[in-house]
C-alpha cells in the first residue's frame, strides 16, 4: 500500500482509496486531454484529497481540504457545470459486463465520476482487470480552454 494511501485512510477514512478501476478512468481521461489540460486535471486530482462515495458507489465526489481553494492555474477555463468526458469500460474477464463513467466539472473545476450503475451491481472491485473501450472529450472542454491561450 503507497504512503498517500494509507494516509487518505488514517485521515478520510476508508471511502477515500480509489478503486483501481476507477484510477485506470482518470488516466485514461488524462492521456486524451493531452499535455495542458491533463496536467490540470491531474493537479486537481492531487489536490482533491477528500472524496465520498454516494448512491452504493455509483457517484464518487472530490472536495478540497476545509477552506483552501485550488490554485488558480491549475483550474478549467470553463466555469460552469460540464460533462467534460465519457469513458466506457468493461472487466477484461467478462467482456460483457460494461460500465460508462462520465467526469463532471463545476466552477471550474472536477468534482464527481458517475457511473451508470453502481460499480459493486455488475462485479467491479478494487483489483478488476479493466479494459477502457473508449473515452469521449467534450469539446465544449477543449473549445472554453482553446479560448484562453490553449488552456494556459
Amino acid at each position: 500500500m503507497r504512503l498517500r494511501d494509507v494516509l487518505d485512510r488514517l485521515l478520510y477514512g476508508p471511502n477515500a482509496q480509489l478503486y483501481s478501476y476507477e484510477r485506470s478512468v482518470f488516466a485514461s481521461v488524462r492521456e486524451e486531454l493531452g499535455e495542458t489540460i491533463g496536467g490540470k486535471f491531474d493537479a486537481q486530482l492531487q489536490h482533491l484529497p477528500y472524496r465520498q462515495r454516494q448512491d452504493e458507489g455509483r457517484i464518487l465526489a472530490f472536495f478540497p481540504i476545509k477552506g483552501s481553494r485550488l490554485p488558480a492555474r491549475i483550474l478549467f477555463n470553463n466555469a460552469d457545470e460540464l460533462c467534460f468526458a465519457t469513458v466506457e469500460l468493461r472487466k477484461r474477464e467478462a467482456l460483457a459486463t460494461r460500465l460508462t463513467a462520465r467526469l463532471y466539472a463545476v466552477n471550474r473545476r472536477f468534482f464527481s465520476v458517475e457511473f451508470d450503475v453502481p460499480p459493486s451491481l455488475k462485479g467491479f472491485e478494487d483489483r478488476t482487470e479493466i479494459e477502457i473501450t473508449s473515452v469521449t472529450i467534450s469539446a465544449d472542454l477543449e473549445r472554453a480552454s482553446n479560448l484562453r491561450g490553449n488552456g494556459t
